[in-house]
């Protein structure tokens, strides 16, 4: 038997599903929505449920020295982040499936981000049908958790106090876990096609420039269009685009990220 059977015939009787939340210190909804997942109960397998930057959650902040998310695989003799990362990557290697739950200050809702293809992730989008899925390409998101994680799937789906977000999350993993068999939860399943799209850059701030009101999430921004200006200039798209967690407050250095609509991966 292959090595491919062998983890298939492994997650089918045992499957261990790791949830992480709260990555950035400032995003709550994780640690909310895993307070509610403690109280369920399991047929089978295991369910791990982690606060991936405590330190940073105490402090109120996003991170301590660096972005936890932009930190992996990590360093033994880094900084505080770099250190954790190491941690949590050697701590979630024997999950079959990390589940890693974000909010955002922006306008995007219903996203999952992968950055990785393969087998396991696909089945479950596939059970539980997102609206959205973005794949970051390796150059983009190699340095995320759920890269370095056997099959890891990111849940970007609104804002962090909006308990519409909170119970959709909740309601999305329990779909996860019961394609699993790990629960017994009965749903209705979404009706939609999932929109697929493959991320292929950031489109970088320039300092003093205000992000153009009409640049809104998913909508097709055509080469030339303007996406910045200052009182003086202007900044304009060298290319097609759609755009996906732009923001004026999402990042500090980019105003979000650059991808194409695909019909699959």
């Amino acid at each position: 038997m292959n090595q491919n059977k062998k983890r298939s015939k492994s997650i089918e009787k045992h499957p261990i599903v790791a949830i992480v939340g709260c990555i950035h210190g400032d995003e709550l909804i994780g640690k909310r929505v895993m307070e509610e997942l403690k109280r369920i109960k399991l047929k089978k397998g295991k369910l791990i449920t982690i606060i991936g930057n405590k330190k940073a959650l105490r402090m109120k902040r996003r991170f301590v020295d660096q972005d936890l998310n932009r930190s992996f695989p990590g360093r033994s003799d880094g900084n505080y982040e770099q250190r954790l990362a190491c941690d949590l990557k050697e701590n979630l290697c024997g999950a079959d499936f990390v589940i890693d739950i974000h909010s955002t200050v922006t306008d995007v809702k219903d996203l999952v981000i992968i950055t990785k293809v393969n087998s396991e992730i696909l089945d479950l989008l596939n059970f539980f049908a997102p609206r959205r899925v973005a794949l970051m390409t390796p150059d983009i998101g190699e340095k995320a958790l759920t890269y370095y994680c056997k099959a890891g799937i990111s849940l970007e789906y609104g804002k962090d106090k909006n308990m519409t977000v909170q119970r959709k999350v909740f309601r999305d993993i329990m779909i996860m876990l019961a394609k699993l068999d790990m629960i017994d939860y009965k749903f209705k399943k979404n009706s939609y096609k999932p929109e697929f799209y493959k991320i292929e850059g950031v489109i970088k701030k320039q300092k003093g420039f205000n992000l153009n009101d009409e640049v809104k999430n998913f909508k097709f921004v055509k080469k030339g269009a303007l996406i910045a200006s200052n009182k003086r200039k202007s900044e304009q798209a060298k290319k097609n685009f759609y755009p996906i967690l732009f923001g004026k407050k999402s990042y500090q250095d980019i105003y979000g990220f650059a991808a194409k609509k695909v019909e699959k991966f």
